[in-house]
């Protein structure tokens, strides 16, 4: 899998909601397969570190997608 390279936080955070956003409209349908759900969420978490290492605050969010 292709970690992603953010150059400033707030692109970090914006792959971070993007991820949340996908997991919610996947919930929304009633299907998530798990396979696809672990790439989701090691990209959502590779956001949230960088966002971290950036100085951005992340509190807000989860450490890991729901349900995972």
């Amino acid at each position: 899998m292709k970690n992603y390279i953010f150059l400033n936080g707030k692109d970090a955070v914006d792959r971070m909601k993007q991820q949340l956003s996908w997991y919610e409209d996947r919930k929304g349908e009633g299907s998530i397969n798990k396979k696809i759900l672990k790439v989701h969420n090691e990209i959502y978490l590779n956001a949230r570190t960088q966002a971290i290492d950036l100085n951005e605050d992340v509190l807000e969010y989860p450490e890991n997608l729901p349900n995972f």
